[in-house]
């Protein structure tokens, strides 16, 4: 499913094949993580599953702000 949104996704952003692929790798992520995880939750949702996927967005979510902070905590201490 998040193959078939990149194309027009990048067409739309302004992506093309001759975009360097740095650009490319940078944002990859910042579009398609957060698609998946709507994608996940919708068919959660059809599925009846929408408590079990919800519980793992949030136990997920906690994660990646637990390591965002110890980044910027780290950062800070080493100033």
């Amino acid at each position: 499913m998040i193959s078939v949104c990149r194309k027009p996704l990048f067409h739309v952003i302004g992506i093309t094949p001759q975009t360097h692929l740095w650009v490319k790798i940078l944002i990859y992520p910042l579009f398609f993580i957060p698609t998946y995880q709507f994608f996940l939750m919708l068919f959660g949702t059809l599925l009846g599953q929408f408590s079990f996927f919800w519980e793992k967005e949030k136990r997920m979510g906690r994660w990646i702000l637990q390591k965002i902070q110890s980044i910027f905590l780290a950062r800070l201490q080493n100033n």
